[in-house]
């Protein structure tokens, strides 16, 4: 799989505690096979638009999945969070994963919460999971909110995937 190196810079930096939470690393644009799968899923047209990250996710990312994770060590390799592109344009499944209180927008003067898809890539033994934000706004950006390296399967679960109460995804 692909390793971005925009990804590497960025998590050194979050460790280094040298970022803005808002800096953003693009992922590339939503392809058309991709689009019309979240068109299926969603009922929203995100053709044309950019996926990102953000570095206040990466640092979500590497609190509960990296090194010292509070859930788990599965991205505790820089190079494994790197290769997120990569799921992201080649998913085995998309299924969706619930709403995140981590990207909001606004609708007829209501705030409300984006919803999430799940992203999974068979990886051997087990499976690399990326969730991703789907915010309706003008800019035409989609949002990692978190990745994982799971069991096969953790799909099932997926409407637990993200926790209503928490300003964060949690997995």
């Amino acid at each position: 799989a692909e390793i971005n190196k925009d990804i590497i810079n960025l998590v050194s930096r979050v460790k280094e505690n040298k970022f803005r939470p808002n800096e953003i690393v693009n992922l590339g644009t939503v392809d058309n096979k991709i689009a019309a799968e979240i068109m299926n899923l969603t009922g929203l047209d995100v053709s044309e638009y950019t996926v990102v990250i953000e570095a206040r996710q990466i640092e979500h990312i590497l609190k509960d999945h990296g090194e010292n994770g509070k859930t788990d060590n599965s991205l505790s390799d820089i190079k494994d969070i790197a290769k997120m592109g990569f799921v992201l344009k080649n998913p085995d499944s998309i299924i969706p994963a619930g709403r995140t209180q981590a990207y909001s927008y606004m609708e007829n003067g209501h705030n409300k919460t984006a919803k999430t898809i799940l992203y999974e890539k068979n990886i051997g033994e087990k499976s690399y999971y990326v969730v991703q934000a789907i915010p309706v706004t003008k800019a035409k950006k989609l949002y990692v909110v978190s990745a994982f390296i799971g069991k096969h399967g953790y799909k099932k679960e997926a409407s637990q995937l993200i926790n209503a109460n928490s300003p964060d995804a949690t997995t």
